[in-house]
């Protein structure tokens, strides 16, 4: 089988490899041969996807965009469970306390429903933790040259982690030398294996279009980094940053 994203396979199969950049896939009955873009063999790391099957089917609900709506509650309840510790974030090693001491700008990175995510993950981040942060539109975040210096902090939000010009984005951060954290869905994705740094939504799939429980983990997750920056940099007293979390 040859799929965009995991959850089309999940009837068939949990087992999967992903193609890298310049790669190619010729398969056959029972065989699949991976070649680079110099026609050489490649031997594929085979993965194991941790999503459930009934994830990905529309179960009794009429459609997936409902059934998403209601979903919203479980899937906040099981990323913050994820990232909250002590009454406080904890996003180590993700994101250490170190790093946070020492930020110049935040750049959130997105497209279309997360590059909204961003706009309110600036306000959180500059209003709770008094670092300047600033929106960055993927798209053309690569094409205008963007000033990143030492110190500063790239972060990419994306539901799929496939998001061609958000993965671009990346790459030029790295490219200049500055850290990567993604935000991001799916687990093995291409964002997720390019960035320093990864903190999961743990939304599961989203098929619907117009998003909304990938839209609500993203703002929490924003919110979480908004509050333990905050916390590692003195910005708020202790007591105000656990009643936050």
């Amino acid at each position: 089988f040859v799929a965009s994203d995991i959850p089309a396979l999940l009837p068939y199969t949990k087992e999967y490899a992903v193609l890298d950049e310049e790669e190619m896939a010729l398969l056959d009955h029972g065989r699949v041969e991976v070649y680079d873009a110099q026609g050489r063999p490649v031997e594929k790391e085979h993965l194991t996807a941790q999503l459930p099957a009934q994830a990905a089917d529309k179960g009794s609900w009429p459609h997936f965009m409902l059934k998403e709506i209601f979903e919203q509650p479980q899937v906040l309840q099981d990323t913050l469970s994820a990232y909250v510790a002590d009454d406080l974030p904890n996003l180590a090693p993700a994101l250490p306390d170190k790093l946070l001491q020492n930020l110049g700008t935040v750049h959130l990175v997105g497209c279309g429903t997360a590059m909204h995510a961003c706009m309110v993950g600036k306000t959180a981040i500059e209003s709770l933790a008094r670092v300047p942060a600033q929106v960055e539109v993927a798209s053309e975040f690569r094409y205008r040259d963007p000033i990143l210096l030492p110190g500063d902090l790239v972060v990419t939000v994306s539901q799929s982690g496939e998001t061609s010009d958000t993965l671009a984005a990346l790459q030029l951060a790295k490219e200049r030398g500055i850290p990567t954290l993604a935000i991001v869905n799916v687990p093995g994705s291409s964002l997720a294996r390019a960035a320093d740094m990864v903190l999961y939504t743990q939304a599961g799939p989203e098929i619907a279009v117009a998003s909304t429980k990938a839209y609500s983990v993203q703002l929490a997750v924003l919110y979480l980094i908004a509050i333990r920056m905050a916390w590692a940099r003195k910005a708020l007293p202790d007591a105000r940053c656990r009643q936050l979390t």
